[in-house]
């Protein structure tokens, strides 16, 4: 299911397709790359290993992921 989007063209339409298709790994190099087109900003170390360590969490379990909606939901939630 592709996310939800807004006013892209059908050429970032496209990309955004294919992006999806990537492996874990590489739609998160892709992002990173895509930040840093912005205004040349990278993470910081500290940002990289809580990334990491939040990835981690998940994938052992010890945390559990919540879809954009729901987030999104809290974060606008008064």
């Amino acid at each position: 299911m592709m996310p939800e989007t807004t006013a892209m063209s059908p050429e970032a339409e496209r990309l955004l397709e294919l992006a999806l298709k990537l492996s874990r790994e590489e739609r998160g190099e892709f992002v990173d790359q895509l930040i840093v087109s912005l205004d040349g900003y990278r993470l910081s170390d500290e940002q990289e290993a809580e990334i990491a360590r939040r990835i981690r969490e998940i994938d052992e379990g010890k945390a559990e992921a919540i879809p954009w909606e729901e987030a999104r939901r809290r974060i606008m939630e008064p």
